[in-house]
């Protein structure tokens, strides 16, 4: 007597219902949304109208080439676009590869949800912790001792990319700690790159500034992820199969040693950075002054 195997109700097949494949990915996609969205919302609600608009007062025009002039005469600014570009472009390729390092290096799928919660949550302390560690230090030794400190569990990991899995926990974790300090703090300065031109140019760049230093935020993320697809494709990489040497070393470049460049890029950059917190206060004073004076009558 043939027996077939009773199924379960479908209510209690996760199974069918486990976050795998398209299907999976999409429906992840839009918990994410759904997520972003709330939060967004919150902000919204919780956020103080304090700024009044005239609208009998005229809007001046916009020329392009005084805004194409207070970018480029803004060092600051421009320094502190390169080392945050460079490292949106070691992050987004990072990240780009991060799975088939998983999948086709290590064998170890199952450890990217546990590497993405660590991510996440000292990515979380880390925030926490820049207002403290920015009175300590600084903003600019900050981002430069950060960016410093990104390259060391990245360089382990190039020379010795197969580490058990206890090991590369507590790397990516470590990683994820220092890494997130100049990725948030380069938000944090760039009112300073504001006050800066205004105080060279005598104009208030708030929103040209703004608007190019997310521009770039946007760009060096989209090369990030072309490079690595790009240099994927190019040697010879094909999906759900076993690689090849060339194919392994690969993957394993683009998520360690082409982030690790990035983070000497900042270094770089940051060591022509100008604006101290001393300086950024002395500036912050003859603005006050300045205004003070207009107030008063003075030109």
């Amino acid at each position: 007597m043939n027996s077939t195997k009773k199924e379960k109700p479908d209510y209690l097949n996760f199974g069918k219902y486990a976050m795998g494949g398209a299907v999976g990915w999409g429906r992840f996609g839009a918990l994410v949304g759904v997520i972003i969205t709330l939060c967004f919302w919150c902000v919204a609600w919780g956020l103080k109208p304090y700024d009044t608009i005239d609208m009998a007062i005229d809007k001046p025009k916009v020329d392009l080439r005084k805004e194409v002039y207070l970018i480029a005469k803004n060092k600051p600014l421009l320094m502190l676009m390169l080392a945050f570009g460079t490292d949106m472009i070691a992050n987004s390729t990072l990240l780009a590869v991060n799975m088939y390092y998983f999948k086709y290096v290590l064998n170890r799928v199952d450890l990217v949800p546990i590497t993405s919660i660590a991510l996440t949550v000292t990515g979380v302390l880390s925030n926490l912790a820049i207002p403290y560690l920015t009175k300590k230090a600084g903003k600019k030794r900050l981002y430069w001792w950060g960016s410093l400190l990104s390259i060391l569990p990245l360089a382990i990991l190039q020379i010795k990319p197969v580490v058990p899995g206890s090991a590369l926990l507590v790397l990516i974790t470590l990683f994820g700690l220092i890494s997130t300090v100049p990725s948030a703090l380069a938000w944090a300065m760039l009112p300073d790159c504001v006050d800066y031109a205004e105080y060279i140019t005598g104009v208030n760049g708030n929103g040209v500034v703004s608007s190019t230093f997310s521009f770039m935020n946007k760009l060096c993320g989209a090369v990030g992820s072309f490079l690595a697809s790009y240099l994927l494709g190019i040697f010879g990489f094909v999906a759900n199969q076993e690689q090849t040497e060339t194919v392994l070393f690969v993957i394993v470049c683009l998520r360690f040693a082409v982030p690790i460049l990035g983070y000497i890029a900042s270094l770089i950059s940051m060591h022509f950075y100008e604006l101290t917190d001393e300086r950024n206060l002395e500036i912050r004073r003859a603005l006050e002054e300045r205004a003070g004076g207009k107030e008063n009558g003075y030109a």
